[in-house]
């Protein structure tokens, strides 16, 4: 009737609900960055959490292993703080106070500025000198949402706050909550797709973030080592910039590099091609040998997809949607491969019958 079918209803039915379900993801866009934030961290405790429970008698129970994991991520990080965190603070003091005076100092710009610049160095350095004589009145326009800014910083201490409250409900009703989305679904083949779903979700959250915080890490150690080796200025907090950017892919190891070199080089470190030659080796064998070794299968996306995904994060969420556009985008896939394969089972069925 009215040249409708009953199928194509359902299935705009279908596409207005999932278009609605994505605007208001959008529109709570921060709430949902918290929850993720709260589960990346529930990940990385719960290695911890789980060996905990393994080797301890049954009576102590999930939140006295939680408890205790909690007290030592709170003392490791209080040491962090005593050694790495202090040398950190010193370092970014230093350099913020002696930023404004080298780029006063023309004969200094002039040295340090590469002369491959050709005829526009001259134009840079008048360029700096001026906004730096000026207060940076060319750079007030970029200044004009530091309210914006202050208030973010302060639900960003919210958030720090609330993060480890809500990992802690994940790691503690984890597996509860995973058995109510399941028993919500009335039909018994539906039921355990979506039980396949969320086994494989979780075997891949669990191995991607460790295996992240394992590469932060290890390029925290190797970064901190050949910068204190060849004398890199602030190498400490230039190592810790990098360690950060490591858990963006793609985008963030490259700015980690041009950070370390801009930074050093304003600093005075005359060897900056040391730093870039040392970049690029470290890239090669982190990203074509312990990366991939530590990977494996767990993540298989083209980085062509990555690179998509890290883009468009950017522009949905910020350096919290780059953060997270992998996971996402891997999440997405086991959904498609698994009701993919749920569909083809279906199909045949119908055909033995």
């Amino acid at each position: 009737m009215l040249g409708l079918s009953l199928q194509a209803a359902r299935v705009t039915w279908t596409v207005f609900v999932v278009c609605a379900a994505l605007a208001v993801l959008y529109w709570l866009r921060d709430t949902v960055v918290l929850f993720m934030a709260a589960l990346f961290f529930a990940y990385v405790l719960w290695p911890a959490v789980s060996l905990i429970e393994r080797h301890t008698p049954k009576w102590m129970g999930r939140v006295l292993a939680l408890t205790i994991v909690y007290l030592l991520f709170v003392g490791v990080v209080v040491l962090l703080v005593i050694t790495v965190g202090s040398r950190m603070v010193e370092e970014g003091t230093t350099l913020a106070q002696q930023v404004p005076d080298l780029m006063k100092n023309r004969q200094w710009l002039d040295k340090n500025l590469p002369d491959f610049l050709g005829p526009a160095k001259d134009k840079i350095i008048d360029w700096i000198q001026d906004q730096f004589a000026s207060g940076g009145a060319a750079l007030l326009p970029y200044l004009k949402n530091a309210g914006v800014a202050l208030r973010g910083t302060v639900t960003g201490a919210l958030y720090f706050i609330l993060v480890p409250i809500l990992a802690f409900f994940f790691i503690k009703d984890g597996r509860e909550i995973s058995e109510y989305l399941v028993s919500g679904v009335a039909s018994p083949e539906r039921r355990a797709v979506l039980d396949e779903i969320l086994s494989d979700i979780h075997v891949l959250l669990g191995h991607y973030i460790r295996i992240l915080v394992t590469l932060a890490f290890i390029t925290w150690c190797v970064y901190s080592l050949f910068f204190t080796i060849v004398g890199v200025p602030y190498g400490i907090l230039l190592a810790s910039q990098a360690a950060l950017l490591e858990l963006i892919p793609v985008v963030g190891p490259l700015a980690g590099g041009a950070i370390a070199v801009l930074v050093a080089g304003f600093a005075g470190f005359p060897h900056l091609v040391w730093i870039i030659i040392f970049w690029g080796v470290y890239r090669m064998f982190q990203d074509y040998v312990v990366s991939p070794h530590l990977m494996g299968k767990g993540v298989e996306i083209h980085p062509l997809v990555v690179l998509f995904g890290v883009l468009a994060g950017e522009r949905l969420g910020g350096v919290a949607g780059m953060f997270f556009s992998v996971p996402i985008i891997a999440i997405v896939r086991i959904v498609f491969v698994r009701s993919l394969r749920s569909a083809r089972r279906r199909h045949l069925q119908s055909v033995v019958e």
